[in-house]
């Protein structure tokens, strides 16, 4: 389960808020006393332990979709890429809208695709060749080139 930073980190401090607010009442009222250094100190523990390891994680992640897309993609492109992976997944699929083919799944950075289906096309092999050519990059199709950096220069 992946909890996000923000309301994690809100939900342990009204947590930590709730428990010296107890912790103060049981003293005021009741003469009890609740071990308060040593919770605070577990919860900043987990709390930084926690977000230490998600900051890890994702940077682990962002390393490895960065050198994939660098061996397809020129330098500034890839910058553009990683801030938003979807922008290249969303110019594949206008390549694929634009030939009329069905997009069946994405995943990860890759489309299955099929032409054909679910309206008959006689050409819907040719389709389907030029559109992989297109989306390959052999055309050099400009709408990938205008989403990575419109002032990049095609190859």
């Amino acid at each position: 389960m992946r909890v996000r930073p923000v309301p994690f980190s809100a939900s342990v401090i009204g947590l930590t808020a709730a428990y010296l607010a107890i912790a103060t009442l049981a003293f005021l009222n009741f003469q009890v006393l609740f071990p308060v250094v040593r919770t605070l100190l577990m919860l900043s523990f987990a709390v930084t332990f926690s977000l230490g390891h998600r900051y890890i994680v994702e940077e682990r992640d962002k390393t490895f979709l960065r050198r994939t897309f660098e061996a397809y993609f020129p330098p500034k492109g890839v910058k553009r890429i990683t801030a938003n992976p979807r922008l290249i997944v969303e110019a594949m699929i206008d390549i694929v809208f634009r030939y009329e083919g069905t997009v069946d799944k994405v995943i990860g950075d890759g489309l299955m695709v099929f032409c054909g289906d679910p309206e008959p096309q006689p050409d819907h092999a040719t389709r389907c060749v030029r559109m992989a050519i297109e989306v390959k990059g052999l055309d050099e199709p400009v709408e990938v080139y205008e989403v990575i950096d419109p002032a990049l220069e095609r190859p």
